[in-house]
Protein backbone atom coordinates (compact mmCIF):
# COMPACT_ATOMS: atom_id res chain seq x y z
CA UNK A 1 0.00 0.00 0.00
CA UNK A 2 1.22 3.21 -0.78
CA UNK A 3 2.50 5.52 2.27
CA UNK A 4 -0.17 8.14 1.89
CA UNK A 5 -3.09 5.75 0.62
CA UNK A 6 -6.21 5.60 1.59
CA UNK A 7 -6.26 2.29 3.27
CA UNK A 8 -3.32 2.57 4.77
CA UNK A 9 -3.07 2.72 8.59
CA UNK A 10 -3.19 6.06 10.18
CA UNK A 11 -2.55 7.10 6.82
CA UNK A 12 0.95 5.83 7.05
CA UNK A 13 2.35 7.27 9.35
CA UNK A 14 3.18 4.09 10.77
CA UNK A 15 5.49 3.17 8.30
CA UNK A 16 6.55 7.17 8.14
CA UNK A 17 7.72 6.30 11.55
CA UNK A 18 9.48 3.24 11.49
CA UNK A 19 11.42 4.76 8.47
CA UNK A 20 12.49 7.60 10.62
CA UNK A 21 13.56 5.22 13.64
CA UNK A 22 17.06 4.46 11.62
CA UNK A 23 18.43 8.03 10.98
CA UNK A 24 17.12 9.49 14.83
CA UNK A 25 19.06 6.45 16.46
CA UNK A 26 22.18 7.39 14.21
CA UNK A 27 21.98 11.04 14.91
CA UNK A 28 21.26 10.11 18.43
CA UNK A 29 24.67 8.01 18.30
CA UNK A 30 26.41 10.97 16.58
CA UNK A 31 25.80 13.43 19.17
CA UNK A 32 26.90 11.31 22.51
CA UNK A 33 30.55 10.62 20.39
CA UNK A 34 30.93 14.12 19.94
CA UNK A 35 30.12 14.82 23.30
CA UNK A 36 32.39 12.35 24.72
CA UNK A 37 35.12 14.19 22.04
CA UNK A 38 34.93 17.54 23.73
CA UNK A 39 34.47 16.22 27.18
CA UNK A 40 38.13 14.32 26.96
CA UNK A 41 39.67 16.69 24.36
CA UNK A 42 38.58 19.81 25.71
CA UNK A 43 37.95 20.01 28.75
CA UNK A 44 40.78 17.15 29.99
CA UNK A 45 37.87 14.89 30.95
CA UNK A 46 38.63 11.11 31.99
CA UNK A 47 37.20 8.51 29.70
CA UNK A 48 34.21 6.79 30.35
Amino acid sequence: LPSKGRWSKLAGRIGDQYMMTVPITIYAGSSEIQRNIIAQRGLGLPRG
